[in-house]
């Protein structure tokens, strides 16, 4: 496994350089469901915090080392699964493009 560490650290400093043929993309997505269950037992959110509203959005974030960063914002509506990880590259990459920050990249490497 360390290895495996080493190959993408190597990916990802040589990505970092602006002028590098390489771009290395990293992504997530925070506030999933698992972190809005309900209290354990004994516990209660703060008084001035606990509301009868609460807002469950998300925040994808979408990173490429030296070359931009991007962050979405996940309505509670809207269902997401393992196209929205896809709409997000495809919508950050195309956004990289439009502004010349992925001239002369030859290989993208997604970890």
């Amino acid at each position: 496994m360390h290895a495996e560490r080493d190959v993408v650290r190597s990916f990802r400093s040589e990505a970092t350089d602006f002028s590098s043929v390489t771009a290395f993309l990293v992504d997530d997505k925070l506030g999933s469901h698992s972190q809005h269950l309900p209290m354990p037992p004994n516990e209660r959110h703060r008084k001035d915090v606990a509301t009868n509203y609460k807002y469950r959005e998300s925040l994808m974030g979408t990173f490429y080392p030296g070359k931009g960063s991007f962050y979405f914002i996940v309505p509670p509506m809207l269902k997401t699964g393992g196209n929205f990880g896809c709409t997000s590259f495809i919508v950050s990459l195309c956004r990289l493009i439009s502004n010349s920050r992925m001239t002369g990249v030859r290989r993208l490497i997604r970890q």
